[in-house]
C-alpha cells in the first residue's frame, strides 16, 4: 500500500463508503426487514458505538502519525547540529587534514540534502546516495585517524573526532526514523471499520426510510480526510505534509561564511559564531 499514492487511496476509500452506505442504505429499506421501535433503537445505538469506536481508532492513528512526522522533524535539527559542529572543528585539526576535512564536509551535506528529496519508493537512487555517503565518512574518519597521528592533543583532534562520531551517528538515527510507519494492518482495521460504520449508518437510513445526501457526502468526506491527513503524515518525503529541510540548508550559508581565502589560509571565525 506504501506504494500508492495517497490521493488514490483517499479516492478508493471515499467511493467504497459511498457504495457501502448505498447497500446498507438498500438493505434497510427492504419491506421485509422489522422497522420497530426495538429494532430502531438498537440500530441506532449500533451506529453511535461503531462511530465512537471508529473515532477512538483515528485519534489513535493520527497520534502515531504526529509522533513519528515529529521523531523524523528532531532527526534533522539534531543531524544537522552535529554536521555543524563537527564542520567548525575541522578548524582545530593539523596540517592539510583541516582543508580536506572541510571539502569533505561540504561534499556530505550537498548530498545529504539531495538525499532529503529522494522519494523512498526509488530504493535504487537511496542506496546509491547511501554507499556515496559512507564513503565520505569512511574519508571523513580517515582524516580524524591521520590528524589524531599527527596530533594526539585530545582537546583538539579528540573534538573533531567526538563530533564526527555524533554525526555518523545522527545519520543513523534518521535514517531509523524514516523507515518508521504506522503498521498497515492498523490502516486496514480503520478502513474496515471506517466502512462498516458507513455501512450501518446507510442502514440505519433505509429503517427510517430517510437518506440526507447533504450529511452523508459531508460525513464521508471529513472521514476521508482526516485519514488522508494521517497517512501523508506517515510518508516522509512526498505529499503534501513534508519535513522541514531548511536546517541542514542552513549549513551550506555557514560553510559560505567560514569558507576559506582563495590562498588556502583559514579564515578567522568570530568567537561569537563557533559553537565547536
Amino acid at each position: 500500500m506504501y506504494d500508492l499514492p495517497t490521493y488514490w487511496i483517499a479516492i478508493l476509500l471515499f467511493i467504497a463508503l459511498l457504495v457501502a452506505n448505498a447497500i446498507g442504505h438498500r438493505l434497510g429499506s427492504r419491506r421485509d426487514v422489522d422497522r420497530s421501535e426495538g429494532q430502531t433503537s438498537q440500530t441506532n445505538a449500533t451506529v453511535a458505538s461503531m462511530l465512537g469506536l471508529l473515532a477512538l481508532l483515528l485519534g489513535f492513528t493520527f497520534t502515531m502519525a504526529l509522533q513519528r512526522f515529529d521523531d523524523r522533524s528532531e532527526a534533522v535539527l539534531q543531524e544537522a547540529n552535529a554536521i555543524g559542529t563537527a564542520y567548525l572543528r575541522t578548524r582545530l585539526l593539523p596540517g592539510d587534514t583541516s582543508p580536506a576535512s572541510e571539502a569533505l564536509f561540504r561534499e556530505y551535506i550537498e548530498l545529504r540534502i539531495e538525499m532529503g528529496r529522494i522519494d523512498l519508493t526509488h530504493p535504487n537512487a537511496l542506496n546509491a546516495a547511501d554507499s556515496t555517503v559512507k564513503q565520505i565518512q569512511q574519508a571523513l574518519w580517515s582524516q580524524g585517524v591521520r590528524a589524531a597521528e599527527l596530533d594526539p592533543s585530545p582537546t583538539r583532534t579528540g573534538l573533531f573526532v567526538q563530533a564526527l562520531n555524533e554525526t555518523i551517528d545522527q545519520y543513523g538515527v534518521r535514517a531509523v526514523a524514516l523507515e518508521k510507519h504506522i503498521p498497515e494492518f492498523v490502516l486496514y482495521l480503520l478502513f474496515a471499520i471506517t466502512i462498516m460504520a458507513e455501512g450501518v449508518l446507510g442502514y440505519a437510513g433505509g429503517l427510517a426510510n430517510s437518506r440526507p445526501i447533504v450529511a452523508i457526502l459531508s460525513f464521508s468526506t471529513l472521514i476521508v480526510l482526516v485519514i488522508f491527513l494521517v497517512i501523508d503524515l506517515d510518508r516522509p518525503r512526498r505529499g503534501f505534509v513534508e519535513v522541514n529541510q531548511s536546517s541542514l540548508r542552513d549549513l551550506t550559508s555557514l560553510f559560505d561564511e567560514h569558507a576559506r581565502p582563495s590562498d588556502g589560509s583559514p579564515r578567522a571565525i568570530p568567537s561569537t559564531n563557533e559553537h565547536p
